[in-house]
């Protein structure tokens, strides 16, 4: 698998919020999605139509997160995603609105059918984090980790390979997203 070890090279390294060793971490990953970023099509749109959106790679990392925020955002138990890098995400129809608190992460929603589509992380601009069962084909997109378990409802499950009480220690991503894209290869999943 292309740019395994590049990605795997980042393990280890703590980085703390502005560091220099942060920027580093963040320009590793980056290069990391590139290598990954060779992937099919995806397409998927809100709930009406008015808003419809591409990914032009392979997922990075699929999730579920049970924290109170999504559980509100969603009216459900936890919310899906799966992470892209952005350069390779696009609105191709329609334009999404902010919503959510609109602080410093920034929610996307259709502005007719209020669907909650994507999220861009607050200083992670290289990443959209798509909400997984917009894609018009959501059936491969199980969650690979679910984070904030500490908030989650306690009947809730996933099947997530990894638990996290809170997010990942960002030293923990680079070896997640190694293990998902060479778990996505494998041939036991789709």
């Amino acid at each position: 698998m292309r740019g395994r070890a590049r990605c795997d090279g980042a393990q280890g390294r703590r980085a703390s919020e502005g560091s220099p060793v942060r920027i580093a971490f963040v320009r590793e990953m980056e290069d990391c999605m590139a290598e990954r970023s060779q992937g099919e099509g995806r397409e998927g749109g809100c709930r009406c139509g008015g808003v419809r959106f591409r990914a032009d790679s392979d997922p990075l990392v699929t999730m579920a997160c049970h924290c109170t925020g999504c559980q509100r955002m969603t009216a459900s138990a936890f919310s899906l995603s799966t992470l892209y890098p952005s350069a390779t995400f696009e609105v191709t129809f329609g334009t999404p609105v902010l919503g959510g608190l609109r602080e410093g992460t920034r929610h996307f929603f259709c502005p007719e059918c209020m669907s909650w589509m994507f999220t861009r992380p607050e200083g992670m601009d290289a990443f959209v984090n798509v909400r997984s069962t917009l894609f018009d084909d959501a059936q491969d997109y199980r969650p690979f980790i679910e984070t904030w378990t500490r908030e989650k409802l306690a009947w809730a499950t996933t099947p997530a390979a990894h638990s996290f009480e809170g997010f990942p220690p960002e030293d923990a991503f680079p070896a997640l997203l190694a293990e998902f894209a060479a778990t996505r290869s494998s041939p036991q999943m789709p």
